[in-house]
């Protein structure tokens, strides 16, 4: 019984200080008691840890942390990684000039004539429309068109248009009246000029024709000599010119021809005397 009691009488006074009596309503605690139970609990935690474990996690831990770069690192790796295009597009010339080597078409140095393959890729294209540009062809002019026109036919055009022969015969008489009454001298000169040219037209005309009448001449001849079993004679551009002055001036009389011939070889010695250098002159 003495036992009992002291057993009974020291219960509240040895409880172990370690230990404390929960009441029914502390286990609704609130979270702050239990932060602060955490907190209390994690020094004790690790001062059980060895030191060897404690020292292995830090090498670790380093060696994430020297592998894992910062921002700015990552930033200037990234800029030396990338690639450059100047030399990226040195690299793609030196890969093709190496390709243009390698090949049977490339040059076999620098000095070398270049060679150029004649094989051109076939386009994968196809004109389902012709364009209207190739439907319309080329554009011409119908002014000059011979399908719209036709051929230009001289002896057509002098027959048609033989009234403008007489129209300007007037003219060249009006021009004379007006050069002899005309007392100013630069309307004088300007009249000269303008008939002077219209008689130089004329006179190329009537020579035109003279030569034309000459190779009608000719051609009829040589068509009645084929007849007659001859060969075909060509005339020689030499003896169209003699046809055509022996024409000209076969109808003169001789006094005439004289007077033609002087004036020419006068305008020649003139030309001639134009031509000539300038002496120096001698003091």
């Amino acid at each position: 019984m003495a036992g009992a009691s002291s057993g009974s009488d020291s219960s509240p006074e040895e409880e172990p200080t370690g230990h404390r009596s929960h009441s029914p309503d502390s286990t609704a605690s609130d979270p702050e008691s239990d932060d602060a139970d955490s907190e209390l609990a994690a020094p004790s935690a690790i001062a059980n840890i060895s030191f060897g474990a404690l020292a292995k996690a830090q090498s670790s831990l380093s060696r994430e942390h020297k592998k894992k770069p910062s921002p700015r690192q990552q930033n200037t790796v990234h800029d030396r990684t990338a690639p450059d295009p100047s030399s990226a597009a040195a690299g793609t010339k030196k890969k093709r000039s190496g390709e243009d080597t390698a090949r049977p078409g490339g040059r076999s140095n620098k000095n070398a004539p270049a060679e150029q393959s004649s094989k051109r890729a076939v386009t994968r294209r196809r004109e389902v429309i012709t364009p209207i540009e190739k439907l319309r062809g080329p554009v011409r002019d119908p002014r000059f068109d011979p399908a719209v026109s036709g051929s230009f036919n001289e002896d057509a055009f002098k027959k048609h248009y033989g009234f403008l022969d007489s129209y300007r015969e007037d003219e060249m008489k009006m021009l004379k009246a007006e050069v002899r009454k005309t007392r100013d001298g630069e309307e004088l000169e300007r009249l000269k000029r303008k008939l002077k040219s219209m008689e130089s037209q004329k006179q190329a005309r009537m020579d035109k024709e003279r030569r034309k009448d000459v190779i009608r001449k000719f051609k009829k001849e040589e068509r009645e000599k084929v007849k007659e079993g001859k060969k075909v004679w060509h005339l020689k551009e030499s003896e169209i010119k003699k046809r055509v002055l022996t024409e000209k001036y076969g109808k003169l009389s001789e006094k005439q021809l004289e007077q033609k011939m002087a004036r020419k070889e006068k305008r020649i010695a003139q030309k001639e005397k134009r031509n000539l250098p300038f002496g120096r002159r001698t003091e």
